[in-house]
């Protein structure tokens, strides 16, 4: 079925399904190490929300602007310090993770 064909309690399942995916890995990805240059970070980059989706926010903003994960008081499980190859390592895993939901769930053998 395509998304168009989807009701609204079912585009809100699956927009949940995806969020609580992207809040598991960017948790087992990402520590706030610092959390008042975390918090200084934020402002300059002007992020809202909270939790993850801050933090995805604000990858997004390091990303443009070529900073660190240490500028934001962040640290990266994966060993790295780029914050490009962070949101990359993070984005690919959350899209396997949707991927291999959907075989298990949807996809119709032939």
């Amino acid at each position: 079925m395509a998304w168009n064909g989807y009701d609204d309690e079912q585009h809100t399942r699956v927009w949940r399904r995806l969020l609580n995916l992207r809040e598991e890995v960017v948790d087992q990805n990402l520590c706030v190490f610092d959390s008042i240059r975390y918090q200084q970070a934020c402002v300059e980059a002007g992020t809202s929300g909270h939790g993850t989706q801050q933090i995805h926010d604000l990858l997004r903003f390091m990303v443009k602007s070529n900073l660190t994960l240490e500028w934001a008081g962040l640290v990266s499980l994966l060993e790295e310090v780029d914050a490009l190859c962070v949101l990359k390592k993070i984005d690919a895993e959350i899209y396997r993770r949707s991927l291999a939901h959907y075989e298990r769930n949807f996809k119709i053998s032939v």
